[in-house]
């Protein structure tokens, strides 16, 4: 018994939202709206207690669940798991069907991530399709590890899934209130923090210390400064993306967003591009073992302050304009 859903990633998304995008596809449903609220940005320059400057950066991936749900049509329902929760039989039971499950999986019981498997304890999500219930097995995806059906045996699963799962209703998705939309991105930019933009250029140009930023840790993507830039990629990716699917709405939206349109996809190359220097610099440390120096992305990240800025107001400007219409 295997539902037939194809994994989907998203761009820069986290284990969870590879999960939700992939059920919503498989419904043949839109998702942008579900990201459009997690761009936000602040660094702590004050936290003492944080001796690293990728930790300081304060980021945010927000699932918009209400969004997913009004207009979008897919429902989630998120239970934690109790000692009475017999969650054997309610993986069954949401199968047939024809329900998907999302379920809180501990990467130390997770067999097809070979990294941390019964060596690494960290929080992970994999989507159960199917359950083969003979030889006690959960057929699963996990696009961050693979695009194919992955296989969970029974031990596993009661050992790694301890805190919660989720499942799926489609609904009549409602046409999108744009206008209360805009307004809750319009306070969810306010969560920028452009002084701190340059608090953070400066401490990379002074003082960041590649081997402890980046080279102590297993992997690069362990590393804070790489998990951060990630979610502020993501954050403007799908900002971006949730205003093209607005604008697809509403044609009039689209053509008076051009200007911001374009401020936030400059914004989000040059992103992009700071993590991309890092990146490469990691690996070419992985060829030389020479540690590089960053120093030159303080001025790109100065300068993305300052852009930043300039789009928060633009973008609060049209939302003014918007409200008046």
């Amino acid at each position: 018994m295997i539902l037939n859903i194809i994994p989907k990633k998203g761009e820069y998304t986290d284990c969870k939202q590879h999960l939700l995008i992939t059920v919503a596809e498989w419904w043949n449903r839109r998702y942008e709206l579900l990201f459009i609220k997690s761009c936000s940005l602040n660094f702590n320059s004050k936290n003492s207690d944080l001796r690293l400057i990728g930790e300081r950066l304060e980021t945010s991936r927000f699932n918009a669940y209400n969004y997913f749900e009004e207009y979008h049509g897919v429902k989630i329902i998120i239970s934690d798991i109790t000692e009475e929760t017999n969650i054997i039989n309610m993986i069954i039971t949401n199968i047939r069907n024809n329900h998907p499950v999302v379920v809180s999986l501990n990467s130390f019981w997770t067999p097809w991530n070979t990294f941390a498997y019964k060596k690494i304890k960290a929080n992970h999500y994999c989507l159960v399709i199917g359950i083969n219930e003979r030889d006690k097995i959960l057929y699963c995806l996990d696009p961050t590890y693979s695009m194919e059906i992955l296989e969970l045996p029974f031990t596993d699963f009661i050992n790694g899934c301890t805190k919660s799962y989720a499942y799926f209703e489609k609904m009549d998705p409602l046409q999108p209130d744009i206008i209360k939309i805009f307004g809750e991105v319009n306070q969810t930019l306010k969560k920028v923090n452009t002084p701190a933009i340059e608090e953070f250029a400066l401490e990379v140009g002074e003082s960041f210390d590649f081997k402890r930023e980046i080279i102590d840790f297993p992997r690069l993507s362990d590393a804070p400064i790489n998990i951060n830039l990630v979610k502020i990629i993501f954050g403007h990716q799908y900002l971006s993306k949730g205003l093209d699917y607005l604008g697809s709405i509403n044609p009039n939206i689209l053509r008076d967003m051009k200007k911001i349109r374009s401020e936030l996809n400059d914004i989000t190359i040059r992103w992009k591009l700071v993590h991309n220097i890092i990146s490469k610099e990691y690996m070419l440390f992985q060829k030389s073992r020479e540690i590089p120096t960053i120093a030159r992305i303080s001025p790109m990240i100065r300068d993305l302050g300052e852009r930043e800025a300039y789009f928060k107001s633009n973008f609060e400007s049209f939302y003014q304009k918007l409200i008046c219409i």
